[in-house]
């Protein structure tokens, strides 16, 4: 990917910056997503910190993408619902969320959920059973029609 020297006029018949190559994925410091002489500001996309050559690295779509997320994220985790910006978010399940619900081995009901708030549930077995279908049958959402489903796993 190539770099640009900030615009200083003139630049410099020599390198501009010296390049450094790694071997390895690298990852971007939390500490390049909040300011340094503002409480309660993050950054995200292309407007962090870092140098000329680190925004070689950063400023890619897909890094954005993942930048931005990873600030909402962290904003998330760092404020509680007491703060001026986080009291009046609702903090309630997604509507399309499943709210009860039964899993089938092959039709014995082998666990039942009532008032699920959680888009990811695990649920373990006693011992390991061989079975020929496993079925998920979504009851009720928290209001959303249609419940949302992503994925289903089964292991040994």
């Amino acid at each position: 990917m190539t770099s640009f020297a900030p615009s200083k006029p003139p630049l410099p018949a020599k390198a501009i910056a010296r390049q450094h190559w790694f071997p390895h994925l690298f990852s971007i410091p939390f500490g390049a997503l909040h300011s340094r002489n503002m409480d309660n500001l993050l950054f995200a996309g292309c407007n962090i910190s870092a140098t000329h050559v680190a925004f070689a690295a950063t400023r890619v779509m897909g890094t954005e993408v993942c930048i931005t997320f990873d600030t909402g994220l962290a904003r998330e985790l760092i404020l509680s619902g007491s703060d001026k910006a986080s009291s009046k978010t609702l903090r309630t399940p997604m509507p399309e969320c499943v709210r009860h619900y039964r899993l089938r081995l092959d039709g014995e009901v082998i666990a039942e959920v009532t008032d699920n708030l959680m888009r990811h549930c695990v649920h373990r077995l006693p011992v390991s059973r061989t079975a020929g279908t496993l079925t998920l049958e979504c009851l009720e959402t928290h209001g959303g029609g249609a419940p949302r489903v992503f994925e289903i796993r089964a292991y040994e």
